[in-house]
């Protein structure tokens, strides 16, 4: 949630009486610095991007009530329905018209209000992190500022025409884009290590033992050389066989070496014409041959190598935390036995350094939004109307 509409409204009227020149290659300025109109206009894009989401989002769910309503009425007068009056025309939920994107509303705001409002503030936002920047006497660290201005030249070459169609020059667009790298920079600066608001080591772990697990695996296809499911004695045999590598593994033997033991036992019950890929969307046994192993770490809420695997995984991880497990399961769909290594989440000592930034952000980027929306509540902003009203959102809809 932005500042209050009323009162960016307030703060618009009071702006646009103080700055009304005729130049429209500025926004206007914020605490005496001068904001080119480009600035402005890339933020305007993006809040004209995101309404289109929300809009789409409310109809979406506006036609679903329609219809979920059409249902209800449908089954309660199903014995005896009513009649159409005459000359009238009754329109399924999907035949429905809908209103024009720019003449619909956003929780009670009109979509160029929403649009406007939201840039202005996005504006701000902009001047009080690069204002910030300088006060923490901050910097980009060299491989990141290669890596973002080889992102910024490979977009600017890309949608360089459309963009400067609408009024965004490549100073402005790599401006805007640098802003962001800043934004990040000063949240770190709080919140990483040694920070005001440094997030500890363990509230890091905890949320990635939540949502993530270190697993290797053996998919052990239930199928014969030609494809068909096996019936019960053939499933028993596969059985044992799988329960033979998770006591070999329980014992120290290497799971890898297990791997590439059940590939080459595949391997020689696929015939030479029997295309080896089983028919599942599963890893195939053969393929993995190359490499022996199947390690990954997989997240809660995915369904990698099977939703069922998955399910089991955070059950012993969520009993059994930073152990060593080994253990079976049977696919929903009953083309697998999956022999599953569990393994201590941080066994890769670089597993939680190179996560600690992206957990971070999840869990206080909201936080921290509300503090950058802090520090413009004292700005000193002057708008240039006539730009305002130069760059409408309709310019807009030719990009589409």
């Amino acid at each position: 949630m932005k500042i209050a509409k009323a009162a960016l409204a307030a703060i618009l009227s009071l702006s646009m009486l103080t700055a009304c020149g005729a130049d429209t290659t500025t926004f206007g300025t914020i605490n005496g610095k001068t904001i080119p109109v480009g600035i402005y206009i890339n933020y305007q894009y993006m809040a004209y991007n995101t309404a289109q989401n929300k809009v789409a989002e409310q109809q979406a769910e506006a036609a679903a009530a329609a219809e979920a309503a059409v249902t209800a009425v449908g089954e309660t007068t199903a014995a005896a329905p009513a009649l159409p009056k005459p000359g009238a025309v009754t329109l399924s939920p999907a035949e429905s018209a809908t209103v024009p994107f720019l003449s619909d509303v956003i929780g009670g705001v009109p979509v160029r209000d929403y649009i406007t409002e939201e840039a202005i503030e996005d504006v701000r936002e902009y001047a009080a992190v690069n204002q910030k920047f300088t006060e923490l006497g901050l910097s980009y660290t060299d491989n990141e500022d290669v890596s973002v201005k080889n992102y910024i030249e490979e977009n600017w070459d890309y949608f360089s025409e459309a963009l400067s169609t609408i009024g965004i020059s490549r100073a402005s667009y790599e401006d805007v884009m640098l802003n962001s790298l800043k934004r990040q920079e000063i949240f770190m600066y709080y919140y990483g290590p040694g920070g005001e608001k440094a997030v500890s080591d363990e509230i890091i772990k905890e949320y990635l033992l939540e949502n993530n697990a270190r697993i290797d695996y053996i998919p052990m296809v239930l199928k014969d050389g030609e494809g068909n499911l096996l019936k019960s004695d053939g499933k028993a045999e596969q059985m044992k066989m799988a329960e033979d590598y998770v006591s070999r593994a329980s014992a120290g033997e290497e799971f890898t070496s297990l791997l590439a033991e059940y590939n080459d036992y595949f391997a020689g019950l696929t015939p030479a014409d029997t295309a080896a890929e089983p028919e599942t969307d599963e890893v195939d046994p053969n393929a993995e041959s190359q490499t022996a192993t199947n390690e990954t770490v997989i997240t809660k809420d995915g369904t990698t190598p099977t939703a069922s695997v998955v399910t089991k995984v955070f059950e012993e991880q969520t009993a059994h935390p930073g152990e060593t497990r080994y253990f079976i399961v049977e696919d929903s769909g009953g083309e697998y036995y999956y022999v599953v290594k569990l393994s201590d989440l941080f066994s890769d000592p670089t597993f939680l350094e190179l996560n600690r930034e992206q957990v971070i952000s999840t869990l206080y980027s909201e936080e921290f939004d509300e503090t950058v929306r802090g520090w413009t509540s004292d700005q000193e902003m002057f708008i240039n109307e006539k730009s305002i009203e130069r760059y409408k959102v309709e310019k807009f809809e030719n990009l589409q």
